[in-house]
């Protein structure tokens, strides 16, 4: 872990990356101790903004960039509140799946009580996106946007309803609540998921960004007090273990390196959605000459002359997750995962120093050591990760772990196991799923200490001059 000192605050800048898990995607899917409950953002926002609030109290860390956001300006106000009023947010919209399940989720039960009927529902869609069916799929802006009109009309009408969805999980706040600029402020807040980024303006200046429309999303600053300057780029890459979701994260990745070459300290922040762990998986789906030439995300950051600077092997990196078996999602049931997808690229010479924010005062606690070695077994054997996904499955396991039994597979795991000292239930493991009471997302917070360089500049407008500079140096010592 850094240790403060003044030298290395002015010579640095310490940066952090954190997909704080959408609160349009949350509900109805994760299994964890406690269930959907633990999930409810009136419970874990406060812990999402008291986890921000703690990192950039930090000395070390100035920046902060968080992916699937959508509460991304009732955060910020809530830091500012605490006592960080210097604490600026830029941000950029990436996702659309949050805002729809979100505004889906409140469609559907105000129809369940009544207040929203199917007729109404049925004159939402205009733009023929449920096939010339009756009732809308919300599968365009136009459509999530007059569905949320006309919720906000329901909720006026019927004021005690918003209490009533509150109690059961809904969100439900306002534009007005959510400290967001709009035309109606009582209107019900929606919004895409972001990549927000949160920044200490006391230590560095915001300087520029890229245009609103540029494919890659770019913040350039300087130190405050070096004078430096270091160029952030956010980003969130497509998800999927298989050979096409790699395709198009490669394709993404690609365009950001092209441009991060072209700026000074270029610091990339991402959750990248994969991982070495992925590459056995998808060279299943290759054949041939295909398999020799294939492009991995890792493969195309070291070839660009960056380098990953998070440990994949550290647990303190790794997302501990698990969907149950009675959610919407049938084809990702049981599928675990004990991954580090989340990156912060530098250039290869550039030096850096991790932060181990869980041992920071941040509140938050990660998988404990003592079942770091039956879960790497669970998650890097497929034989056993699919067994634990049949005992999912079969035993119909849901959102509260506490209510699901795992007598069944623990008595696969004794009878290919004779040796059983030292054994420890399936449950007390599972009971650590993210997210939970200690952890307010399905990912772990990843920080580093980047050291800034004036050597920088040299390297971004290409390494030429550099090479013509020591050749100079060694001719004339020559001499």
């Amino acid at each position: 872990m850094v240790i403060y000192n003044q030298e290395l605050h002015e010579s640095t800048v310490g940066v952090a990356t954190w997909n704080i898990l959408a609160d349009g995607l949350a509900l109805g899917e994760f299994m964890n101790k406690g269930g959907d409950s633990v999930v409810l953002w009136e419970n874990r926002g406060p812990k999402v903004v008291s986890f921000i609030h703690k990192m950039l109290s930090t000395p070390e860390i100035s920046v902060v960039v968080t992916q699937e956001n959508d509460h991304a300006s009732w955060i910020l106000n809530k830091i500012q509140e605490i006592d960080m009023p210097y604490i600026k947010m830029v941000r950029r919209h990436k996702g659309k799946n949050s805002e729809k399940f979100y505004i889906s989720r409140l469609r559907d039960e105000l129809m369940k009580e009544g207040y929203y009927s199917e007729e109404e529902n049925a004159k939402i869609c205009e733009f023929e996106c449920n096939a010339g069916k009756p009732g809308c799929k919300l599968k365009t802006p136009q459509c999530i946007e007059k569905c949320a009109s006309e919720i906000s009309k329901s909720l006026r009408k019927n004021p005690n309803v918003r209490e009533i969805l509150t109690k059961k999980g809904m969100t439900c706040t306002t534009y007005e609540d959510e400290h967001e600029e709009s035309n109606n402020p009582s209107d019900i807040y929606h919004s895409m998921d972001c990549l927000a980024v949160y920044y200490d303006s006391q230590t560095v200046k915001l300087k520029g960004q890229s245009d609103e429309n540029a494919t890659v999303f770019r913040l350039d600053f300087t130190h405050l007090h070096s004078q430096e300057e270091f160029s952030i780029f956010p980003a969130h890459l497509k998800s999927g273990e298989d050979k096409k979701g790699e395709i198009e994260r490669v394709k993404e990745l690609r365009l950001m390196l092209d441009e991060a070459k072209k700026y000074n300290n270029p610091i990339i922040l991402m959750d990248s959605n994969t991982c070495m762990q992925y590459k056995g998986k998808i060279q299943d789906e290759l054949s041939g000459e295909e398999t020799d030439d294939f492009n991995y995300v890792h493969d195309v950051i070291e070839s660009n002359g960056f380098k990953n600077v998070i440990d994949e092997s550290d647990r303190g990196n790794k997302c501990f997750k698990m969907r149950h078996a009675q959610g919407s999602q049938p084809k990702k049931f049981g599928e675990l995962f004990y991954d580090t997808i989340d990156k912060i690229c530098v250039r290869k010479s550039t030096e850096i120093q991790p932060i181990m924010l869980y041992s920071l005062p941040c509140e938050f606690q990660v998988v404990s050591t003592k079942h770091v070695k039956v879960m790497d077994k669970w998650r890097n054997d497929s034989e056993w990760r699919n067994k634990l996904k049949e005992a999912c499955i079969e035993g119909k396991w849901g959102p509260n772990m506490e209510a699901n039994s795992t007598s069944d597979f623990d008595n696969i795991r004794k009878e290919e196991n004779s040796c059983n000292e030292g054994f420890i239930n399936a449950k007390e493991i599972l009971l650590e799923l993210y997210p939970n009471e200690f952890m307010p997302s399905d990912h772990p917070p990843a920080a580093v200490v980047v050291h800034l360089s004036e050597l920088e500049r040299n390297q971004s407008e290409g390494k030429g001059m550099l090479q013509n500079i020591i050749k100079f140096v060694l001719c004339f010592g020559e001499s």
